[in-house]
């Protein structure tokens, strides 16, 4: 048995575990993900101060080992109601640990969301002067509820 041991962790010290170079385009359609980032951040417009809801996404890719797909997802005062729409569908009853009565966003309660696995929908947005298509994530619902909305909708 410990001969096993031995032989398990001489196994893993030969290894050598590459770190992964991070792309920001993904293949349009349905992905699964995990959130591996929340945070409120201060987007700067010119002439104004605006503050954004910022969801960053891992997305699982059982293709290509060597890259790491990330994507995100901005929300801004004006989407307040998709903001409501897609914390209820992470949180359901608990959304209420990162939104206060007030209606505010509890900055220090977004890590609640880090780690979640969720489904997310990208969406590509092509430019005249950008080789790649600007990625953006179009739905985001808890593991599984993307696919059963195909489900349904067939």
């Amino acid at each position: 048995m410990a001969w096993q041991n031995l032989l398990r962790r001489k196994r893993k010290e030969d290894m050598l575990k590459i770190q992964k170079m991070v792309s920001w385009v993904l293949i349009e359609g349905f992905h699964q993900a995990k959130i591996t980032d929340a945070r409120l951040i201060n987007s700067s417009v010119p002439d104004k101060e605006e503050c954004e809801l910022r969801l960053i996404f891992e997305a699982t890719s059982l293709l290509h080992p060597t890259k790491k797909y990330l994507a995100k997802k901005g929300y801004k005062v004006k989407d307040s109601k998709q903001i409501i729409n897609d914390l209820t569908e992470l949180l359901g009853d608990d959304i209420h640990q990162v939104i206060n009565l007030a209606g505010e966003i509890i900055p220090e309660a977004l890590n609640v969301l880090v780690g979640q696995p969720v489904d997310i929908e990208i969406e590509h947005h092509h430019g005249k002067n950008h080789a790649e298509p600007f990625c953006m994530v179009s739905q985001v619902t808890k593991r599984g509820g993307l696919i059963e909305q195909l489900k349904e909708a067939a």
